[in-house]
């Protein structure tokens, strides 16, 4: 019996970071070029999130869809490509790593907010809010460290620099029950 090679495996990409008015369709055009073998398309009003889950026939199609497809505008905002980590969850964040980044200016996008936190450190994720009905961006973004002592640098260094024209906060990101704890 003969084994498949890695190469030969499916391999998957996130897409985040799309707009309302993207269409499935639309995903298909835009990585046609990679070959794409399935797309898992959801758009939910409810949680106000629009984002795809594309398959891939092997890893090195997966791995140039990320290269090229990252920070690529579509409808307006930038999409932001990364090759898809089953089971990630929030059990697995080290502690003091994921930040929260306010007052960034409307005009920051993805790439540029990416480019700047990644000078601190091996970025996880990283990603500004936008609002689900304008493609506005809600002022803040995310941030989460491979370790702690890249997030404190960050925290360090990056807590009122500008960026575009505001300077921004950066604070260690506590979930409502957090927040709620030190509040009381």
């Amino acid at each position: 019996i003969m084994k498949a090679s890695a190469e030969e495996t499916l391999a998957a990409i996130y897409v985040g970071n799309l707009s309302k008015n993207v269409t499935e369709q639309d995903l298909l055009k835009e990585f046609a070029p990679f070959e794409p073998a399935n797309i898992f398309f959801t758009k939910n009003a409810v949680k106000k999130q629009c984002y795809a889950k594309i398959m891939f026939k092997s890893q090195s199609a997966a791995k140039e869809a990320v290269g090229k497809m990252n920070f690529a505008e579509l409808k307006g905002l930038q999409m932001q490509v990364s090759l898809f980590q089953p089971g990630m969850n929030t059990a697995q964040i080290q502690e003091g790593t994921n930040l929260i980044v306010k007052n960034l200016c409307q005009t920051v996008k993805p790439k540029e907010f990416q480019q700047l936190f990644s000078f601190f450190g091996k970025i996880v994720s990283c990603k500004i809010s936008y609002d689900y009905h304008t493609d506005q961006s809600n002022g803040y973004g995310f941030v989460q460290y491979e370790t702690k002592e890249a997030a404190e640098k960050a925290i360090e260094e990056g807590n009122g620099a500008k960026l575009g024209k505001k300077e921004i906060i950066v604070e260690l990101f506590l979930n409502r029950a957090e927040r709620n704890k030190s509040q009381a």
